[in-house]
């Protein structure tokens, strides 16, 4: 949802950047977010999806995430509480 909203304010107001949600974009671009979550949020319990394709992110990522660090810019909670 954060890559969404970030992607119609560039395209409302292009002269908007944000290093961090630039390269987030990218990777979601790549088709590796999936990935790119499970490697850098993932938690003991959570099993990996066979479908991911952990190897061809990390081929990808040595070029292009080099000294990524992740950040953890939301903190939420649902509530379905009428």
């Amino acid at each position: 949802m954060l890559l969404d909203k970030w992607s119609e304010l560039i395209l409302d107001r292009g002269e908007i950047t944000d290093t961090y949600l630039d390269k987030l974009a990218e990777v979601q671009q790549s088709g590796f977010l999936s990935e790119y979550v499970l490697r850098y949020f993932r938690q003991r319990h959570w099993d990996e999806p066979d479908e991911l394709e952990m190897y061809e992110f990390r081929v990808w990522s040595v070029d292009n995430l080099y000294r990524h660090k992740a950040e953890t810019r939301l903190t939420g909670e649902w509530s379905y509480a009428e």
